[in-house]
């Protein structure tokens, strides 16, 4: 019975590893997930008038899951991308380089008299887990900007990761793209994807970054003086403020285009009394106009003469202006072009005691707002004096004419009397 046992544990054991062997071996693969990159960078453009400083702004995007799309006969499946992608903040400062050619790289369309700024800001994709091979989307926007006179692109970009597999399951992120369209990419002869029909070639609608303008007007006064006792070169004082604006912008002055001084000499006339422009050295008008710390307006006293203009450019559309002429012993009058209204000149500017004006910088308003100042100072030259000594006058040379004449008579009849 022993031996029996024995026999039968061994023909068991026989049996189990006979099918040990024989028992099919699994082929089945899972999938190893893969995280996303730390760093895809985008570009930022910001076109602007080439008389314009770039302005100082901050500007937030946000980053979401795009909208997952089926498969149909000519498209594959897009995944919506996983939570967990961030992206960062770009600045820009007055300071920073501006291009007037568009540079190797750059993908935009550089209008003429324009220039550009660029900076570039990342989408960080390492928080996020792919599990599966496809094409994921995400939906990138921007949200906001610290100058609200920057435009902002009200339409998404998207960026599609393509997530690729090695033949024991090992995922991979294999590239990024960002484009315009929100069509789901085309399907190869493989049922892959098939945008890029070569290696290498980008898809029609790729881009780079957002590409947003910054509008800008220009505001110029000019002085004109007028009649028979008003001074040509005395120098006028005008006070500019602009309001509105953000703190650190700045905008060019221009003296050039107008023929106004930006240097101006030391007691430069007898008409001129400001006490700013007769010290012991020669007065310089600011080359631009800089927007304090922490303030939203900027104020600055110029001066200029008859038949002289001095322009302000690169102001924000949504900015106010008020310019006001000291007061002087003559007549004034003040016009405005350029600040339109419902596409005419009138209506717009607020013109106050004939020597202010005031309006606000708007789309539809001319590229240059221009205030006119005339200042008449015009006498009638008093005459009186001279009428009243006339008849006096004339009666001693009459006078003096008789007295002559018998003076000669007499000396005639003198003579010939011997």
């Amino acid at each position: 019975m022993k031996k029996r046992f024995f026999n039968t544990l061994a023909v068991l054991m026989i049996f189990a590893l006979v099918m040990s062997f024989a028992a099919p071996v699994s082929t089945a693969i899972t999938n190893t997930p893969v995280t996303g990159p730390a760093a895809v960078n985008f570009k930022k453009y910001l076109v602007i008038p080439d008389d314009a400083h770039v302005p100082n702004t901050t500007i937030t995007f946000s980053i979401l899951p795009g909208t997952a799309k089926a498969a149909d006969s000519t498209h594959m499946a897009v995944y919506a991308g996983p939570q967990g992608a961030t992206v960062n903040t770009v600045t820009f400062t007055p300071t920073d380089t501006t291009y007037n050619a568009v540079q190797s790289g750059d993908i935009l369309t550089l209008p003429s008299g324009k220039i550009y700024a660029k900076q570039t800001a990342t989408i960080n994709l390492s928080a996020v887990t792919f599990s599966e091979p496809g094409v994921y989307r995400f939906e990138l926007r921007e949200v906001s900007s610290t100058d609200t006179a920057v435009g902002l692109e009200a339409n998404p970009l998207y960026l599609d990761v393509y997530v690729t597999s090695d033949a024991s399951g090992v995922l991979t992120v294999s590239g990024t793209v960002l484009h315009t369209n929100d069509a789901a990419p085309v399907k190869s002869q493989d049922y892959g994807s098939g945008d890029v029909v070569t290696a290498g070639t980008a898809l029609a609608d790729k881009v780079d970054g957002f590409v947003n303008e910054y509008p800008t007007g220009t505001l110029s006064f000019s002085k004109t003086v007028a009649g028979n006792q008003a001074s040509r070169d005395k120098y006028f004082a005008v006070t500019v403020t602009i309001s509105g604006v953000t703190a650190g912008n700045a905008y060019t002055v221009d003296y050039t285009t107008g023929g106004a001084d930006a240097t101006i000499s030391k007691n430069p006339n007898a008409a001129t009394t400001i006490a700013a422009l007769n010290g012991s050295a020669d007065y310089v008008q600011p080359a631009s106009l800089v927007v304090p710390a922490g303030a939203t307006t900027v104020t600055q006293v110029f001066y200029l003469k008859h038949g002289q203009t001095i322009s302000i450019n690169g102001l924000p559309i949504g900015a106010g202006y008020n310019v006001l002429e000291d007061e002087e012993d003559y007549k004034p009058a003040t016009a405005v072009t350029g600040d339109k209204l419902n596409g005419t000149d009138t209506g717009e500017a607020v013109i106050t005691a004939d020597h202010q004006a005031a309006g606000t910088i708007d789309e539809d308003d001319a590229n240059t707002i221009a205030v006119a100042f005339t200042n008449t100072r015009d006498g009638i030259i008093p005459t009186g004096v001279i009428m009243a000594v006339a008849p006096f006058a004339i009666g001693m040379l009459l006078f003096g004419a008789i007295i002559i004449f018998i003076i000669s008579k007499k000396k005639k009849s003198a003579f010939y009397e011997e």
